[in-house]
């Protein structure tokens, strides 16, 4: 039950930032915090970008577009 009042949380801080930039990368360091991995500089998400999307409240196509900024700001590596 803390667990989903803590992600409920999360979902109306991160959804009452204005910058769609700033959502992305919100859920990103959201999602980070509960993958168990071996390096603390990159991680796999299992989400397609309609899931995020969905998720924080944006078209496709904004997050489409705030991916490759993110890229190209070397901030987000996508593999292909």
């Amino acid at each position: 039950m803390a667990n989903r009042l803590n992600q409920k949380i999360f979902m109306l801080q991160n959804n009452s930032i204005k910058c769609p930039k700033e959502k992305i990368k919100g859920l990103l360091n959201y999602m980070r915090r509960f993958k168990s991995s071996n390096s603390d500089f990159s991680f796999e998400i299992p989400l397609i970008r309609q899931q995020i999307a969905n998720i924080i409240g944006l078209t496709v196509e904004t997050v489409i577009r705030n991916i490759k900024i993110l890229e190209s700001e070397s901030l987000f590596l996508r593999d292909q």
